[in-house]
């Protein structure tokens, strides 16, 4: 209970407009594989792999993209088919975390970043609140950046850009 009204809570920050980043200079790569220490039993238990490659340097706040690649690899590592893996890779304009998921998805994809939605109901046995994505749009909309995610047969990939203003 105690998680749920946390995530509850932070997420109402998030769309409150309450955030205050401190911008400085990152590579979301190596910010990527820093959040994804704190997966390494989950990932040797599961004999999932885990590799990363390129850059992505941007000026953005290090505690709330922190926060968004602990939820996404989070995400990963909880709905990856045992001894798959899971890749990150940076081209420099953006970076995407990917992996293969024990299901495919057939929901609607754009659905995941609302407020308590887990996906389908082959995820719905997962322990989570459904917060974790709609909190990650929030705080990238917030810091200029945008999210999709895109889902093949055997690939579930979230891709993250900056916004390209007209």
């Amino acid at each position: 209970m105690d998680g749920i009204i946390a995530d509850v809570l932070e997420l109402s920050k998030t769309e409150d407009s309450i955030i205050s980043p401190v911008k400085e200079k990152l590579d979301l790569v190596a910010l990527a594989n820093e959040a994804a220490v704190k997966y390494t039993d989950s990932l040797n238990e599961k004999e999932i792999s885990f590799t990363s490659e390129g850059s992505f340097t941007v000026k953005t706040d290090k505690a709330l993209y922190l926060r968004v690649f602990d939820n996404l690899i989070g995400n990963a590592v909880k709905y990856s088919k045992d001894g798959s893996e899971i890749k990150i890779k940076g081209d420099g304009s953006s970076i995407f975390i990917e992996n293969e998921p024990n299901e495919q998805y057939k929901g609607d994809v754009k659905r995941l970043w609302e407020p308590f939605v887990k996906g389908d109901e082959s995820r719905g046995n997962k322990k989570g609140t459904g917060v974790g994505l709609s909190i990650v749009q929030n705080i990238m909309s917030h810091t200029g950046f945008k999210g999709k995610i895109v889902t093949s047969e055997n690939t579930f990939r979230v891709v993250i850009e900056k916004k390209k203003w007209l």
